[in-house]
């Protein structure tokens, strides 16, 4: 099949999906700033639905192949969306979701109370290591491949 006719088919995939249960969005490429100690954090969420119960459900979209699962960034790329929702929307996030649209697939989980907790913990502690200009290489050869300084790092893995 041509890419076209590809897409076509996923388009279709989608609406039979959706068929007679449309989600609800209330948000669409929703900014948000928080607050995480004395720092702002800022962020935009692709798309925020609201849940027959009442609670919301959060959804980045993405491309590509869906994982068999999700790396602790992915993680907290949601949490941080997560906390922004709870906090500008004042609404109880029951679902955090990566949808990926090559595939029609999403995988979705919440963060608890801990995890939340945990996360702003880190943030605080990246944003010291920061200030301090503390930027201890951290090579892979996934990072490296993508990074602008691959050329003149020392420290690049191939």
């Amino acid at each position: 099949k041509s890419y076209k006719e590809k897409g076509k088919a996923r388009l279709w995939e989608f609406y039979r999906l959706h068929e007679n249960n449309w989600p609800s969005p209330i948000a669409l490429e929703m900014n948000f700033k928080i607050k995480i100690g004395k720092y702002s954090v800022r962020g935009q969420i692709d798309r925020v639905d609201c849940l027959p119960d009442g609670t919301v459900e959060i959804i980045d979209y993405k491309t590509g192949s869906m994982p068999d699962k999700l790396d602790k960034w992915n993680k907290y790329q949601l949490l941080i969306y997560q906390l922004g929702v709870e906090e500008v929307l004042n609404k109880k996030v029951s679902q955090v979701s990566f949808y990926y649209l090559e595939e029609n697939k999403k995988i979705s989980f919440v963060g608890d109370g801990d995890s939340l907790v945990k996360l702003k913990e880190e943030i605080l502690e990246k944003i010291g290591e920061i200030l301090k200009n503390e930027f201890a290489p951290k090579p892979s050869q996934f990072s490296c491949k993508f990074c602008d300084y691959k050329e003149i790092c020392e420290w690049r893995e191939y």
